[in-house]
């Protein structure tokens, strides 16, 4: 994959990996670091579980909100450390209003098998000439942020980044 991203004018950037690497590498894009993963998995939460929304490729009505599985997947979702699925993925993109393109690890294949998966927003609110959000998924399960190889913004602050730290088991 880093051979993949390089030839692309890209590079992965770790981020921690404690269960909140999906949120962490968001935060990275969106920020220049990881502290704002917390607020970003609130407010995405937030987005995929309301009325009209899509989960699991059924649209939420109000009474399926007021369920205690619901309401408890909900609860799931936000606790720090959780794991997220595409829904996660499509709602971000729907909140954040950018595409999100999620570069997947695949052994064996080529670079034209492991372009990148494309998550869109809704076409009515994503802005026009809204750059995407770049993103790695490393198996087993390790999200990483995508910066351009050589913008200068990312190579100060990044360097000063120390590798992630595994959650211990």
């Amino acid at each position: 994959m880093h051979k993949q991203l390089a030839d692309g004018g890209l590079r992965a950037i770790d981020v921690i990996g404690d269960g909140n690497c999906y949120f962490r590498a968001l935060s990275f894009c969106l920020f220049g670091h990881e502290q704002g993963h917390m607020m970003l998995r609130k407010t995405i939460v937030d987005q995929l579980f309301r009325a009209g929304n899509m989960l699991g490729g059924v649209a939420i009505t109000c009474e399926e909100l007021q369920k205690d599985d619901v309401r408890k997947q909900v609860a799931k979702l936000k606790e720090d450390g959780s794991w997220v699925g595409e829904d996660m993925i499509l709602a971000s993109a729907a909140h954040l209003q950018r595409e999100i393109h999620v570069y997947v690890a695949m052994d064996g294949k080529t670079a034209a098998q492991n372009s990148p998966r494309i998550y869109s927003a809704p076409p009515s609110t994503a802005p026009v000439g809204s750059l995407p959000l770049l993103l790695a998924y490393y198996e087993p399960g390790h999200y990483r942020a995508v910066v351009k190889r050589y913008d200068q913004q990312y190579n100060n602050s990044v360097n000063s980044i120390p590798p992630a730290k595994q959650k211990s088991t």
